[in-house]
C-alpha cells in the first residue's frame, strides 16, 4: 500500500516528445485520443518544480480516466537510438474487443508487432509509438475482468 493516500483512482502519464509533431498526431489522429488540452507552461513554473529545463507546450490527450501528456521541449531531447532503455517503456489500455480494435488501429497504419498473444489475465498485442513507447492493448478474459473490475 502507498505511503499516501490518492485523492483520484488514476495516474496521469507525461511523455517528453523528441518529434512533438509526429507524437501528437499519432496519439490523436491514429489512436483518435481526444485533446483534453492544450497548454503552455512558462518557465517559472517549468525550472524551479524540476519538471523541464524551460519552458514548454503541454498537450493532455483523454485516455479514459487518464490522461497522456506529450510535453514539447525546445530544443527537443535526442532520440534513443532503440532497444531496451529506462524510461517510459509502455502504455497498457484495456479494450472490449481486441480485434476490432486492431482493425481500427490497422486502418490507421498503427504498427503492430505481432498478432494476439494469449497472456496471464487475457488477451494481448503491442503497437509500436513514437519515442519508443510500446502499447499493449488487452481484452481481459471474462474471469480476470470480474476480479480486476
Amino acid at each position: 500500500m502507498p505511503l499516501f493516500e490518492l485523492a483520484e483512482p488514476r495516474i496521469d502519464v507525461a511523455i517528453v516528445c523528441a518529434d512533438f509533431d509526429v507524437s501528437l498526431d499519432f496519439y490523436h489522429r491514429r489512436l483518435g485520443l481526444e485533446i483534453a488540452h492544450d497548454l503552455q507552461i512558462d518557465t517559472d513554473r517549468a525550472v524551479p518544480s524540476g519538471l523541464a529545463p524551460g519552458p514548454f507546450r503541454h498537450v493532455r490527450l483523454r485516455a479514459g480516466d487518464a490522461l497522456i501528456k506529450l510535453m514539447q521541449i525546445d530544443p527537443p531531447p535526442v532520440t534513443d537510438q532503440g532497444g531496451f532503455h529506462a524510461g517510459v517503456r509502455w502504455l497498457t489500455f484495456f479494450v472490449r474487443d481486441l480485434d476490432d480494435t486492431i482493425r481500427h488501429l490497422s486502418e490507421r497504419s498503427v504498427p503492430f508487432l505481432s498478432k494476439p498473444i494469449r497472456g496471464l489475465a487475457g488477451w494481448f498485442v503491442c503497437a509500436q509509438a513514437p519515442d519508443g513507447v510500446i502499447l499493449e492493448f488487452v481484452q481481459l478474459f471474462p474471469h480476470a475482468a470480474q476480479q480486476d473490475g
